[in-house]
């Protein structure tokens, strides 16, 4: 462990810069770059601390990390929500570990085999810690998710099966999760903070997408809407959630028919906002009544 810290120390290409989420509900999402060494060092020994805990036993594995913080300012929202962090490029060490005890040895084999393919074939029950997710689905994720799934407390969905977005710093816009328009790249059946599994893709505006989506942790269908990564929609998404969770709080038994917000997080530089799913997008509905408008009657009968 002193070794890889002190690698850590003496080679800046191998800490990187660290990004800090502020989402402040008038400026929208601000992210500033800087080096502190000090939460590379803390992240660096949790990650190599979590690699000896599953090889059981000292590896001479290199790490390198970053870390993300969310603070929300400027309004009553005060709840803080996790942010993923730049990828962490995990060992090569581990992996021949786990296959040298998939083959077992002379004296123990049969039963070094026998404990490989019990987890190989476990279900676990979701959700489970980030240390359980990354035992048993090391190899299922990318190496950008190995790194951001430590932020969060809880896993409830890893997407395992999609085709996921290897992001790398080496690629342009995010990572390699962004377009050009700075819209999120949605892969179906992959998560989202880990926790919605994106099941179909229901639009897209000025200001971001929307998708359909389950969510495994309170085990329902939701809207989600993901807002672009530019800092002109930044700021107007801030406001949209400063209006939302003020008609939320003054609604709180649901009784005037108005779209109310479930939850919001910021995952991959993008503020995402999860609704109640409906049928159908005004949009939709006025182009269904050949763009019309709604008469002031049928918007009392949407509203009483």
């Amino acid at each position: 462990m002193n070794e890889i810290l002190q690698q850590n120390n003496e080679s800046k290409q191998e800490t990187p810069s660290h990004e800090v989420y502020n989402f402040d509900v008038h400026e929208g999402v601000q992210i500033t770059q800087h080096n502190n060494p000090s939460k590379a060092l803390n992240k660096t020994a949790k990650l190599a601390s979590l690699c000896n805990m599953l090889a059981d036993e000292e590896e001479d594995i290199n790490v390198t990390s970053g870390c993300g913080i969310i603070k929300t300012q400027g309004s009553s929202i005060s709840s803080k929500k996790p942010v993923a962090s730049p990828p962490v490029l995990v060992m090569a060490k581990l992996k021949k570990r786990q296959r040298s005890r998939s083959n077992g040895s002379s004296s123990n084999g049969c039963e070094s085999r026998s404990r490989s393919f019990g987890r190989a074939t476990e279900e676990p029950s979701f959700p489970i810690t980030p240390a359980k997710a990354l035992k048993l689905f090391m190899n299922q994720l990318t190496d950008y998710e190995k790194g951001e799934i430590l932020d969060y407390k809880q896993i409830y969905y890893l997407g395992i099966g999609a085709s996921k977005i290897k992001g790398t710093p080496q690629q342009p816009y995010n990572f390699g999760y962004d377009d050009e328009r700075g819209d999120y790249r949605v892969v179906l059946k992959d998560h989202i903070c880990f926790r919605f599994e994106v099941i179909e893709f229901l639009g897209k505006g000025s200001f971001g997408q929307a998708l359909k989506c389950f969510d495994h942790k309170t085990k329902e269908l939701v809207a989600v809407k993901l807002i672009r990564n530019k800092k002109r929609f930044q700021h107007q998404a801030g406001v949209e959630l400063k209006i939302l969770m003020h008609l939320k709080q003054n609604d709180a038994d649901d009784a005037f028919n108005i779209i109310r917000i479930k939850d919001y997080v910021v995952f991959r530089k993008h503020l995402v906002i999860s609704f109640e799913l409906f049928s159908i997008n005004l949009y939709d509905f006025i182009k269904n009544n050949n763009f019309q408008g709604v008469t002031l009657s049928l918007i009392r009968r949407f509203a009483i």
